[in-house]
């Protein structure tokens, strides 16, 4: 065995301070720990504070989506007829246009008046084709609405 005397002073000292780092290092641990338990109890506690903060939310939405569930079914009804209208107005359209065709060679004045006519046809097939345009694009998000509300609970 060796002699403690023997041994320089630099490393007798480095022994002596291997007893204090241990004792810190046991503290560190201990606070680490404390540190840790209070994480472990405030994140078993985050459910049901999130389930406090969230649900007024979401059920102020689920009462939302059920005032205007009707009113997107309905305008669903109506968008989903809107194409064959549209269709068959372009048709008469047509048809207007085909009989102007002919009447426009045979009478002058008439012509005219007719010309005008036309026009507010077009206007007529314009605004309606913005109609469309504006309701094509809301049977989508009306049809996924409709079926959000279906699978919440308490709704169809």
């Amino acid at each position: 065995m060796l002699n403690p005397l023997s041994l320089p002073s630099d490393v007798l000292e480095a022994l002596r301070s291997v007893g204090r780092i241990e004792r810190l290092l046991d503290e560190r641990l201990a606070l680490a720990d404390e540190r840790l338990q209070e994480l472990d109890a405030r994140i078993d506690g985050l459910p049901a504070e999130l389930e406090r903060a969230l649900r007024p939310h979401l059920e102020g939405q689920n009462e939302s989506i059920e005032k205007l569930h009707p009113e997107l079914v309905a305008n669903r009804e109506h968008a989903e007829k809107l194409p064959g209208k549209v269709d068959g107005l372009r048709e008469e359209i047509r048809a207007v246009n085909d009989s102007v065709g002919s009447v426009d060679g045979s009478v002058g004045a008439v012509s005219e008046r007719l010309g005008a006519v036309t026009a507010e046809l077009r206007g007529v097939l314009a605004e309606i084709n913005e109609v469309r345009e504006t309701v094509e694009p809301l049977q989508g998000p009306a049809e996924r609405v409709a079926r959000l509300s279906e699978r919440l609970p308490g709704g169809g």
